[in-house]
């Protein structure tokens, strides 16, 4: 869940996914509110991205701390409009995570999209199937993030590609490549066997520069 904040100078404005601006007094410290739809939002949003997997750094299974980082992107072009409408200077995100919910989200289309493009028989052995079936301390090992090298021309909103690890297979989740056209996610899914092929227009590393 994210919340918006726009700033301005004299007070500053919380806009909520669900439209909701709170307006708070920089100098009476009083909090105003008043609803604003969805579509006057100033598009303002961030990515939270994870460090890469544990299993490609070669990390133990399970660690207690974990690394994100926080990429902003301005959805709408006339962002600054927006703002002067609701008489703003400049917004930010306020992003309240939850780790494990994001990751598991990424296992399931991961170990989806690898199943119903090769078969569950293409494996030796799947990796995530615990994680998406319940809660798992061992997630950041399997689930990670991905630096695709370049900035990738948007044709689909999302993008899933496949990823040869020596005998690991790992898919790279894509989420909204026109507002985030460089960084996705690595789930590494299960040991391919040896005789498995990749379809060419699936392998990430064919599209590498």
């Amino acid at each position: 869940m994210c919340t918006s904040f726009a700033f301005v100078a004299s007070f500053s404005q919380t806009a909520s996914a669900a439209g909701q601006i709170s307006a708070c007094s920089e100098e009476r410290h009083a909090l105003l509110e008043k609803k604003v739809r969805l579509s006057e939002h100033p598009g303002v949003v961030r990515f939270v991205m994870f460090e890469p997997p544990g299993k490609v750094e070669g990390r133990p299974p399970e660690q207690k701390t974990f690394s994100v980082r926080f990429l902003t992107a301005f959805i709408f072009p006339d962002m600054a409009d927006r703002l002067a409408r609701l008489g703003a200077d400049a917004a930010e995100d306020r992003v309240v995570m939850g780790a494990m919910s994001l990751a598991r989200m990424l296992a399931k289309i991961a170990h989806a999209f690898a199943v119903a493009e090769l078969g569950v028989d293409a494996f030796e052995k799947t990796y995530v199937t615990h994680l998406v079936l319940n809660d798992a301390p061992d997630w950041n090992y399997w689930v990670g993030g991905y630096d695709r090298g370049r900035q990738v021309e948007a044709r689909e909103l999302h993008e899933l590609r496949f990823l040869r690890r020596d005998q690991d297979l790992s898919v790279i989740v894509h989420l909204f490549v026109p507002y985030c056209p460089r960084e996705g996610y690595e789930v590494v899914v299960g040991c391919l066997r040896s005789d498995v092929k990749i379809p060419e227009g699936l392998d990430e590393s064919h599209l590498l520069p």
